[in-house]
């Protein structure tokens, strides 16, 4: 596994996009790529370590080695279609992912249909998740833009495996 410092503020967007898209604390963040270059190891503040199944990401596991959420992904590239929360499986713990056309994720809901947490996930046209007036996200999840991972320490969508 190697580690890279990550400074991906979107750079090719026009400054105004940068200045939403900056984290507002100025964190120390490390991302380490396994020898794949996948995202392995997201560090910052809290440490996530990333398990992969190919492409897919499967698993996270936090500093205390204990399992926060899992994803079930589709037949296709980017097909992201359930995310469990905690160790569990069932229908209790089951968020469902919905994407546009592009692969966006667009909302989550429990299992009973419910629009979870601020509802429609909304980005602007390079991609940066909705924020409040205080530029904190308004989108959900791991999962957003195209179905990329959102890095929100870094403010950028992680894509390098493509």
């Amino acid at each position: 596994m190697f580690g890279r410092n990550v400074e991906c503020a979107n750079r090719a967007q026009p400054p105004t996009a940068r200045a939403r898209a900056r984290p507002t604390a100025r964190a120390s963040r490390w991302l380490a790529y396994d020898p794949l270059g996948r995202l392995a190891t997201q560090a910052g503040g809290t440490t996530t370590r990333l398990v992969y199944d190919g492409d897919d990401l499967v698993a996270e596991y936090n500093s205390a080695s204990t399992l926060p959420r899992r994803y079930l992904h589709g037949p296709g590239t980017d097909d992201l279609l359930i995310q469990y929360e905690g160790t569990g499986v069932t229908s209790t713990v089951e968020r469902l992912l919905y994407s546009d056309a592009q692969g966006s994720i667009i909302a989550t809901t429990d299992n009973a249909g419910n629009l979870m947490l601020n509802g429609i996930d909304k980005y602007d046209e390079y991609g940066i998740p909705q924020t409040d007036s205080s530029g904190h996200s308004l989108n959900s999840g791991r999962f957003q833009y195209t179905g990329q991972q959102w890095i929100p320490s870094s403010a950028c969508n992680l894509s390098a495996h493509r």
